[in-house]
């Protein structure tokens, strides 16, 4: 009986034991590594480590693609005390892109780093556009130095696996180029940028906001409250961040908490030190409680120039490193004065220096000023308030219409279509004639709906930039389906027998269309889609036409 007993606590130890080796394994599965790619040194041949990233020079490279004309160029007027990353650039003179071939799902930090270096081209006249994922990320971007410091902005974007491209767009009202000095395009940690958040708006009405992850963020501000400024040696993701002082409202509201001597306690579930560094939790800005004044119930506030009418994610990080002892401290955090949310360290949890973060999604006002304060409660046995660091990241909401909404490849359409077919064809199609473009003998043979496609075809060739214009395996595609239309048999319909402008406007069969692939062709050969989605050449047109349906119409 005994040994029967004994063998039930010896199997019930075992399942303890192996319950808690099965519950520690999804903390160990997540733990993070910065990975090592993707980071680009534009514009150079060779190779240049900084703070512990190893930046790839883009001159034949085979990690990734560089499309579009371009030209590297080097700093004439180099600085021994200029990091390498500046010393060389990229200028694109027409639409092109980089292109990375993304190997895992998630949120995928974006940064792009400028520095205008002395070169023959005049390189701080520039203006262009940036666009990746669809999204418009910097427009009418001119970058410019200053105290000699690099540009660099930062932008969090959700990349699933398969194709990244970053397009740089030449402004084209100015004539003018585009230019980057490096590219850094790597996996953030996990739950980086939250599903859902507490959305605020200037009234303080509180909702909810779903699908964060699938907007871009624009890195605004990332404050180190209370601290010194930390630089990218001294971050783990690589970062900036900036002292609040310049921030505050009334200065003499607030004062730095005494450094906090031990590493922050970071919990499971909590904040980690990939999402702001030791630094930031080791310092705070508290209320600058006066004992000789008659009233120390007020608030600190911060106030951030922002985008008018904007969505923002703000982020405010806490570490409890200003009580004594582990004692019951609760207080509000404000925005815009009119939201609050009650601050409980003890109760979110129960020791001190163990780091946690808020995330809101803010909707701004025509203001252009968004205010952050913190403020003691009465209920509170210790009526202070504190705050370690905060983030504001924009939602980029608008999207992109440049070369890679139109995934120009690398062959675009031969003038000679756009001249000689669209030309004529053109003209008529304005005037609801169409017809004319026809050959006289066959022209009563000529189906309506086939010749209207032909000339909707010669329309889109006649766009006034390239970007806009389809790309020959395009026009392969449409030319085709305009003759399956035509060797279509379908009763005629009354309408039918006239091309004036009512056929023009009349729609097309319903018909299912496959989705548009972006494959670079090349000079002599012309991919096309099969069955089972794979790209295939043809050399010759009958090829490719052997391949088409009456559904396949591009």
């Amino acid at each position: 009986m005994d040994e029967l007993h004994s063998s039930k606590i010896l199997l019930t130890l075992n399942l303890l034991i192996f319950l808690f080796q099965l519950s520690s394994l999804p903390f160990l599965s997540s733990a993070y590594t910065p990975p090592e790619q993707y980071f680009i040194n534009c514009g150079s041949t060779s190779n240049t480590t900084v703070n512990g990233r190893n930046f790839i020079g883009d001159i034949s490279s085979r990690s990734f693609s560089l499309t579009g004309k371009s030209n590297p160029v080097k700093d004439t007027n180099q600085s021994s005390s200029t990091s390498p990353l500046y010393q060389t650039a990229r200028i694109f003179t027409q639409p092109s892109w980089y292109e990375l071939e993304i190997a895992e799902n998630g949120t995928y930090l974006v940064r792009l780093h400028f520095y205008p270096i002395s070169s023959s081209n005049n390189i701080s006249d520039a203006q262009f556009n940036v666009s990746a994922s669809g999204f418009s990320l910097l427009s009418n971007f001119r970058p410019q130095k200053s105290d000699n410091l690099p540009v660099i902005q930062e932008f969090l974007i959700s990349i699933g696996v398969g194709k990244f491209g970053i397009y740089f767009t030449p402004f084209q009202e100015t004539r003018t180029f585009a230019f980057v000095n490096a590219v850094e395009v790597f996996l953030a940690p996990d739950g980086f940028v939250p599903d859902s958040a507490t959305r605020v708006s200037p009234s303080g009405r509180k909702s909810n906001y779903n699908d964060l992850k699938s907007n871009a963020l624009r890195t605004i501000n990332r404050i180190n409250v209370g601290g010194v400024k930390l630089t990218q040696d001294n971050d783990t993701l690589w970062r900036n961040w900036v002292p609040d002082d310049e921030y505050l409202y009334l200065r003499d509201a607030a004062k730095n908490s005494d450094f906090y001597g031990t590493k922050p306690k970071y919990q499971s579930g909590g904040a980690t030190e990939y999402f702001a560094p030791d630094p930031v939790y080791r310092t705070a800005k508290q209320l600058n409680i006066d004992s000789a004044r008659v009233n120390n119930f007020f608030n600190v506030t911060w106030r951030f120039n922002v985008s008018k009418n904007a969505t923002l994610l703000v982020r405010a990080h806490f570490c409890n490193i200003i009580s004594p002892a582990l004692e019951p401290l609760k207080f509000n955090l404000y925005i815009y004065s009119e939201f609050g949310l009650l601050i409980d360290p003890t109760n979110y949890y129960p020791q001190l220096g163990a780091p946690f973060y808020y995330d809101f999604v803010v909707d701004t006002d025509n203001s252009g000023v968004l205010k952050v304060s913190i403020g003691p409660r009465d209920d509170s046995v210790n009526q202070t308030a504190f705050l370690n660091g905060l983030e504001i990241m924009e939602l980029m909401t608008n999207l992109s219409t440049g070369p890679e909404k139109s995934k120009q490849k690398k062959k675009e359409v031969p003038i000679i279509i756009g001249s000689v077919v669209g030309g004529v064809a053109f003209v008529f199609v304005k005037k609801g004639q169409l017809e004319k473009v026809v050959d006289p003998f066959i022209v009563d043979d000529i189906r309506p709906n086939s010749l209207r496609k032909f000339g909707e075809t010669a329309e889109k060739c006649l766009k006034d930039y390239g970007v806009d214009r389809p790309t020959m395996i395009d026009v392969v595609w449409d030319l085709e389906y305009a003759l399956q239309l035509q060797q279509t048999i379908k009763l005629r319909e009354p309408h039918e027998d006239s091309t004036i402008d009512v056929s023009w406007e009349l729609p097309l069969p319903v018909v299912q269309r496959l989705p548009s692939y972006s494959i670079p062709i090349d000079e002599d050969e012309m991919p096309v889609l099969t069955d089972d989605g794979l790209a295939t050449s043809y050399t010759n047109a009958s090829d490719i036409f052997s391949q088409l349906r009456i559904d396949d119409a591009r």
